[in-house]
Order: C-alpha cells, then structure tokens, then sequence
C-alpha cells in the first residue's frame, strides 16, 4: 500500500508539473512594473474552432484573495478568432511569481461562463494576433 501511495504521489506532481504552459513568452512587460503578462505560445491548440491556451500574469506588490495574498495568476482560456472573444476556463493563484510557491486558490468560472469580446489595446488582443495568424488553416 505505502509503494502504490508513493507512486501516486510521485504521478500527481508530475501530472501537475505539466497541467499547464512552462514555455512562458513575454507579451507585456507593463509600463511601471507592477504588472507582466505571458502566455505559452508553442502549447496553445485547436478545440472545436477555438484556441486553448495558457497566460500567466506577475503582480507586484501582491494581490489579496480572502486572508491570503499571490504573486501570479495562471489562467486557462480559450480564444475564438471569427467572433473576436475570449473564454477564462480556468484560474490558479500562485503566492509567488511565475506560478511558483502555494497554490493559493484553484477557481472555475461559474458556468456558463459567457464569451467576452476580446479590448483593443489588451493583452489579450496581442496574444489573439499572434495566435490567430498561427491558427489561421483551422478556424
């Protein structure tokens, strides 16, 4: 029993390791700082016409969420280059940058989480240019 745990264990953390993006690009340093965002460009793929991908956003100083404080968000999103929106599926909150440290929180959108129309001048818009032309064959 103790070598099945130890197994699963050791399968979790590398399940979890690579749940999400680790080729992170930078797509906005922020003006002041306080702010950076990247995404995982080389694993973002096609799902039903939509694109799936990861950001990952450093906060400085830290934000609060309840009692705690994190450094980073990881997001899950899809993008949908015909219609110009953007889905958040998911949200892990990190208490360091570079979603290092605690896992703070784990959050789903409540469902149906409706698509956004994605801003001009975003962080999201420069990503949707770069991987809209990347999946353009597909869409």
């Amino acid at each position: 029993m103790k070598k099945f745990l130890n197994k699963s264990i050791l399968f979790l953390g590398i399940f979890s390791t690579f749940a999400y993006g680790n080729n992170w690009e930078l797509v906005n340093p922020g003006n002041d700082g306080s702010l950076e965002h990247y995404v995982d460009y080389s694993g973002a793929r096609m799902i039903d016409k939509n694109i799936e991908y990861w950001s990952l956003t450093n906060f400085e100083p830290a934000k609060s969420y309840g009692s705690s404080n994190y450094s980073s968000r990881i997001q899950k999103n899809l993008g949908n280059c015909k219609n110009r929106e953007i889905l958040t599926a998911h949200i892990y909150l990190y208490k360091d940058k570079m979603g290092k440290g605690a896992l703070v929180e784990s959050l789903a959108p409540p469902q149906p989480n409706p698509w956004q129309p994605i801003p001009p001048s975003s962080n999201a818009n420069a990503t949707a240019q770069i991987l809209c032309k990347k999946f353009k064959q597909q869409y």
